[in-house]
């Protein structure tokens, strides 16, 4: 059984993969993003612009990489 999580509620390493997936899909899509603009998601998108994209959105640990039992 999944456990929903509202934005919010999401750890900070998942929050991290959402601002990076961000970068590639919403914010620079079709221009590319470098391996620094990555490293740097966490300065360069704000969790203002996370919720306007994903607030609506209820996510589970499998939505995210970070989230994978070894």
């Amino acid at each position: 059984m999944s456990c929903y999580k509202t934005l919010e509620e999401l750890n900070s390493d998942q929050i991290t993969e959402l601002k990076q997936s961000y970068l590639c899909n919403v914010k620079y899509e079709n221009q590319g993003v470098s391996w620094g603009m990555l490293a740097n998601a966490d300065n360069i998108v704000s969790m203002e612009e996370l919720e306007e994209e994903y607030g609506h959105i209820t996510f589970t640990d499998d939505d995210f990489f970070c989230s994978a039992s070894n």
